[in-house]
């Protein structure tokens, strides 16, 4: 949990009450929202991460930083967009990966990086809607954009979001995460539901673009 999460929503994670066979069985995300469930007050402690395993600070700093990149490029006064409506099936349809330095005794994929293993391929996609601000949130983020076009804002955030997670150690994309192409149906449809978010994003999507979007995070470099 981040310090922006004090919201009147939370994400819960369910097995399928209509499954009966464990062999058939699935999860999927449910989004509940009510004015009751916000925090009265939330604590943002920078000093917290000093003390945690490296792996869950950089994964918790990955949500923030994707939380900010999907603000400043989605719809006014908006917040999240792909990103956070594809992180959902990657979490729920986990398979064997278990996070490094997580002490669970299941397999897990936590937000943070169910987000930012998309993210590359989202800013792509949504980058020709607002080129500028995508420019810009690559130079706060160390690229030199000072002789680029703007027909190439979307792969030059990309690179830039590529390079920030190799350099922190990220795992090469869905595939590393235990996920191949015969999933991709499966995280396609888990992301329909999340029209909560989704609707946010500047450029509208269909099924096809979301599957080619999982298709090109299944690596990441």
């Amino acid at each position: 949990m981040t310090g922006r999460d004090r919201v009147a929503h939370l994400m819960r994670q369910l097995a399928s009450a209509a499954c009966r066979c464990p062999a058939h069985s699935h999860t999927f995300h449910q989004g509940i929202a009510n004015r009751a469930l916000r925090p009265v007050l939330g604590i943002v402690d920078p000093l917290h991460t000093l003390h945690m395993p490296s792996r869950v600070a950089a994964n918790s700093g990955f949500d923030v930083l994707c939380h900010a990149l999907e603000s400043y490029t989605a719809l006014p006064y908006s917040d999240s967009v792909c990103v956070h409506g594809m992180s959902y099936p990657i979490a729920g349809n986990v398979k064997t990966y278990r996070a490094k330095e997580y002490s669970v005794d299941h397999p897990v994929v936590p937000h943070g990086l169910s987000v930012v293993v998309t993210s590359p391929a989202v800013f792509s996609f949504t980058a020709s809607m607002c080129p500028d601000r995508h420019l810009e949130a690559a130079q706060i983020l160390g690229a030199d954009i000072s002789n680029v076009k703007r027909a190439d804002a979307g792969s030059i955030l990309a690179d830039t979001l590529r390079s920030f997670l190799f350099d922190l150690q990220v795992d090469d994309g869905l595939s590393a995460l235990g996920y191949n192409k015969d999933d991709i149906p499966a995280l396609v449809k888990g992301t329909l539901p999340q029209e909560r978010v989704t609707k946010l994003s500047p450029r509208p999507h269909t099924e096809e673009d979301l599957t080619e979007l999982f298709t090109a995070s299944m690596k990441l470099y």
